[in-house]
């Protein structure tokens, strides 16, 4: 199962507004490993506002594709407020909802808020919303779409036609045990403890509109280390098949220690030019005091070495879990990556990045 989250935006008017807004969401998932996707411009129709249907066509490509797992949607104005939460937490005992949703505007239970929702693709559910969002808006006629000018009234908008959904489904179906429904202002998919959005009957303009969020983005971003400075480099998701694992699950968060004493992550057995390089690991720590791992960079399983180091780290962190430095004399076949547990709990790899030396600046001393 996978996290992702998505935004998206016409290329003209709401850009800005994405631009500041996916600052939170970037480095959200940066911190947790999980993956983020961005349109921006319009998969169907000219007006700019006609954007707002890109969510539908976005699910829908994710589901066929077959994507498996959670996508939380984030509208161009919603933003990250709590950089520290803990979705894994939050998730754990959600696996039965096919999706959740900021609902009980007006007291009704799928009378919902459209800018901020989750849908998990990983169960049936949750397919079957993503395929009936997207007949939906395939059903209104190319003709009346195209001559449509203003959103709301001329055809159905994407939130009259999610709701019109959901309300179908309460009449076949048990909702509430289906789909979460948190209450507006308090979910964690739209307003909340988690997720902001600046809605247009909070401000006066569209001007003051952008400049509160490019605010709050600033105080929500204050303090962030920026990441990947240096460039991409070569960088391996976690998830990528050829990092592989040991005494570790692979998971949406990447891959997670049992508690077990062992190999936590091995791979991807690459072709390395010969050459200069710093190679990272991406990772974070769980609840417990220390932990205490050992990594290296080597070829011919492990009878090459080229670095190895031994660290303690500390708990509740992210980022850069070991670093090495390493001089290739003559180009490697298959070169790996190892991390080395002695049985923590919750220690996670997100990543494995290799940067020429040239330009590259060592996270860690």
């Amino acid at each position: 199962m996978q996290v992702t989250f998505i935004q998206t935006s016409d290329a003209l008017f709401y850009y800005p507004m994405l631009l500041e807004t996916s600052k939170t969401v970037r480095e959200f998932c940066i911190r947790n490993g999980i993956s983020y996707q961005q349109f921006v411009g319009t998969k169907r129709g000219h007006m700019p506002w006609h954007s707002t249907y890109n969510r539908i066509y976005m699910l829908k490509e994710m589901l066929d594709r077959g994507y498996e797992g959670w996508v939380f949607y984030m509208d161009a104005d919603a933003y990250i407020v709590d950089l520290d939460f803990d979705l894994r937490a939050y998730l754990s005992d959600k696996g039965q909802y096919g999706g959740i949703f900021a609902g009980y505007i007006n007291n009704v239970i799928h009378d919902i808020n459209a800018g901020g929702f989750a849908v998990n693709l990983s169960h049936p559910a949750g397919k079957g919303l993503v395929i009936d969002y997207f007949n939906a808006v395939e059903a209104i006629a190319d003709a009346d779409f195209d001559r449509s000018i203003y959103w709301d009234g001329e055809i159905r908008n994407d939130q009259h036609l999610l709701m019109v959904i959901l309300e179908d489904y309460a009449r076949t179906i048990d909702l509430a045990s289906t789909f979460l429904f948190e209450r507006t202002n308090q979910s964690h998919v739209n307003n909340g403890p988690f997720i902001r959005q600046h809605l247009r009957t909070m401000h006066a303009d569209f001007a003051t509109r952008v400049g509160s969020i490019s605010d709050d983005v600033a105080t929500v971003m204050n303090g962030a280390t920026p990441h990947f400075a240096d460039g991409p480099g070569i960088y391996i998701p976690a998830s990528h098949p050829r990092v592989l694992a040991g005494v570790g699950d692979k998971g949406p968060f990447g891959i997670v220690s049992r508690g077990e004493v062992g190999g936590l992550i091995y791979g991807p057995y690459m072709r390395l030019a010969a050459g200069d390089y710093i190679v990272r690991i991406y990772g974070e720590t769980g609840d417990s005091k220390r932990y205490k791992i050992t990594s290296d960079v080597c070829a011919a399983r492990g009878e090459r070495a080229f670095s190895r180091s031994k660290t303690v780290l500390p708990a509740r962190m992210k980022g850069v879990l070991a670093e090495h430095h390493v001089s290739l004399d003559e180009d490697v076949d298959d070169l790996e990556v190892r991390l080395f547990d002695q049985g923590s709990v919750d220690l996670r790899v997100h990543a494995v990045q290799l940067m020429k030396v040239s330009g590259a600046t060592p996270h860690l001393a």
